[in-house]
């Protein structure tokens, strides 16, 4: 999550409380016995949750759900043959091959069984067309073009460029140029992080091996930021971003560990310790192995050979034990949630531990063979989506999880913001302030939580911007305004009244 530096508010930021209703939905995209359509990529649009999913009639297309009613967006490779290859691998879930900049969407398609993918766009109305022919400059690879992130209105992602090796490269959508970018050779897997208006990734120095490097848009120039694993390599993962600071899971010289950084030369492990010998060893690319929640940062570790999730408080700094979740140093993930933080365990099963530990699958009503996948989903509106195993007959189909607790928190950090005038009959205004860009949506909900108006998601660029929420259809009283997230996570909220 990036940060988001608001105007200081009238109004208090508030948590209320209510009965919880849990509820699922599983709809099943592949309807053969045996098999699932193994959906990944959720990326919202619009408001709407798009993702690839396949099919016995269309192979692997990319479909659009609201949570419950899905459809397919379009056949863009006809017939059984797929628009993305190696749809099931790991490189698809956790590389990520959409993003949404300003009113369109772009994602990695092909629209013929030999030819690779390439860049498509999608306005949300109109067909998906062909934005960035990569054919000429990539690799004759079936892998697609891979982690989109989008800065100052610009696509960067990475793409094949030989055997074996990876180049990133940018795509403009005004004036429909692209490139490759990057002169340190980027390490396979490379997350890449936007910060303060650069671009951070994992590159390779001739005499140090593979570091932090950072890509300057303006001159068009990448340099080495810090080697903090002297002697050896540094190899990214996965990160998230917190209150100005970068997390990152990376390999050191004390194996795979847990690291803030600041962006620029200060580097810290967190998850090391000496005495107990933690360390965040995980798949190698697996996802959400630490999260933020109630302002501190969870994570897994193999301590003593066994897993367990340790308590990272940023604001003294110290640590703390908190449970063990598994008998074997495998992968465990962390998904906050409606005030809730779910973790898998040893048995495939998701819990949720806060007071008392609760299995997912108890409280949506899921059948008892039913396991989600958290190492990739997304929230939406109040709905958790995500890929899940349901039984041997339907394979991994398509699982929708709400619930109706209406709790405002903020699992990133608690901001504030000015909004007039309030009480207000016709229109009433958003001022904030980004210090990044940040792709953003605001929705006015009631106050038990159902949405009665939503402004779809859009990029803001850096600095002061007045957003204006109608009033002039809703029916008098009380109302929340939301404001949201890339991935649709509440970040704050403030009471609103119509006269």
């Amino acid at each position: 999550m990036r940060s988001i530096l608001l105007f200081l508010t009238l109004f208090c930021f508030f948590h209320i409380p209510v009965l919880a209703q849990t509820s699922s939905n599983i709809i099943d995209i592949d309807t053969r016995l045996g098999q699932g359509s193994n959906p990944v990529n959720f990326t919202v649009f619009k408001n709407k949750v798009y993702f690839y999913a396949t099919d016995s009639i269309h192979g692997t297309e990319l479909w659009v759900t609201d949570g419950n009613t899905t459809s397919l967006v379009a056949d863009i490779n006809p017939g059984i043959e797929s628009c993305l290859y190696n749809y099931k691998s790991q490189n698809i879930i956790v590389h990520n091959c959409m993003q949404v900049i300003g009113d369109t969407l772009y994602f990695a398609a092909t629209d013929s069984p030999f030819i690779r993918p390439s860049i498509y766009k999608f306005d949300g109305v109109n067909p998906p067309t062909k934005a960035f022919n990569l054919h000429a400059i990539t690799y004759p690879s079936f892998n697609p073009p891979r982690k989109f992130i989008a800065l100052d209105s610009v696509l960067y992602f990475v793409a094949d460029i030989s055997s074996g090796v990876v180049a990133i490269m940018s795509y403009h959508p005004i004036n429909g140029s692209g490139k490759i970018i990057n002169t340190a050779p980027p390490y396979l897997n490379t997350p890449l992080i936007p910060w303060k208006n650069s671009l951070l990734f994992c590159g390779k120095d001739s005499t140090l091996g593979f570091e932090i490097h950072k890509y300057d848009p303006i001159t068009q120039s990448t340099k080495l930021m810090i080697n903090y694993t002297s002697p050896g390599n540094t190899m990214l993962f996965f990160h998230q971003i917190f209150n100005n600071s970068i997390y990152l899971k990376a390999s050191s010289i004390n194996g795979v560990q847990l690291f803030v950084y600041d962006g620029d030369t200060t580097i810290k492990d967190i998850s090391f310790d000496t005495i107990e010998g933690t360390s965040l060893n995980q798949l190698q690319n697996s996802v959400n192995p630490f999260c933020y929640y109630n302002n501190h940062l969870y994570y897994s570790v193999v301590r003593n050979g066994t897993r367990h999730i340790y308590k990272y408080d940023p604001a003294t700094g110290k640590k703390s034990y908190q449970i063990q979740v598994k008998s074997y140093p495998g992968a465990a993930y962390l998904v906050p949630y409606k005030g809730h933080l779910y973790y898998d365990d040893s048995s495939s099963s998701i819990y949720d531990f806060n007071s008392t530990v609760r299995k997912l699958s108890e409280m949506y009503q899921l059948p008892t063979t039913t396991r989600p996948s958290l190492n990739h989903y997304i929230i939406y509106n109040d709905l958790l989506i995500t890929a899940a195993f349901i039984d041997s007959t339907r394979g991994v189909e398509l699982l929708v999880l709400h619930d109706s607790t209406l709790s405002i928190g903020s699992p990133g950090q608690e901001i504030s913001s000015i909004l007039y005038p309030n009480p207000a009959t016709d229109n009433t205004y958003l001022d904030l302030e980004l210090n990044e860009p940040q792709n953003l949506s605001v929705r006015i909900s009631d106050i038990n939580g159902r949405t009665v108006h939503t402004i779809h998601s859009k990029l803001y660029s850096p600095g002061k911007h007045t957003i204006s929420l109608p009033m002039a259809n809703m029916s008098p009283g009380t109302y929340l305004c939301i404001i949201i997230d890339e991935k649709n996570a509440v970040l704050n909220s403030t009471k609103l009244i119509k006269h």
